[in-house]
């Protein structure tokens, strides 16, 4: 949930991703997956929608818990931080309605996964992984009305003009299926 009522602002600090301790390391994957070039941590839930409390501490406290890797997913850098992507449509729903408008908001995102989805492997992982070239995102919220919406949001990366990148890097690097 974002809460645009109680909204803290800080800067970011310097990005710290850990392994989540509640679930088995051999299910997860680590800082491995992000070791090539044109590659991102894409957070699921973004970080600064969860900078909301009653104290600054509170906020700090909530971002810094979205920095486990089970809230990531590899993201071409394009994708991720241009703010004609995804990057600006989460902006947009915190900028111009949770935070603007005293709000509070649900947001739930996550992959699309398809078997199509290339297969990918660089040269710090020993194992290969299935990686997503869309996501999904849907926006519930109550109107100033009283009235409730929803609204859904996909968006792929697959046609970022770095994603020939990653699917040339996918197949010369493709491991044992």
């Amino acid at each position: 949930m974002i809460d645009g009522t109680r909204f803290k602002d800080f800067k970011r600090g310097t990005d710290k991703w850990f392994l989540d301790p509640r679930i088995e390391t051999k299910y997860q994957m680590g800082e491995e997956l992000y070791a090539a070039a044109h590659t991102d941590r894409g957070h699921l839930t973004r970080f600064k929608d969860l900078s909301w409390g009653a104290k600054k501490e509170d906020a700090v406290k909530a971002t810094n818990d979205s920095f486990h890797f089970t809230n990531c997913t590899l993201q071409l850098d394009g994708f991720n931080e241009q703010k004609s992507r995804w990057q600006g449509l989460e902006l947009f729903l915190l900028e111009n309605h949770a935070k603007k408008d005293d709000r509070k908001m649900i947001v739930i995102t996550g992959p699309v996964l398809l078997d199509s989805d290339p297969r990918y492997k660089n040269e710090s992982m020993n194992y290969t992984a299935q990686i997503p070239v869309a996501f999904w995102k849907v926006c519930c919220l109550r109107r100033q009305d009283g009235s409730l919406a929803a609204t859904g949001f996909k968006m792929g990366q697959g046609r970022h003009h770095r994603a020939s990148r990653l699917r040339g890097e996918v197949r010369r690097r493709r491991g044992p299926e």
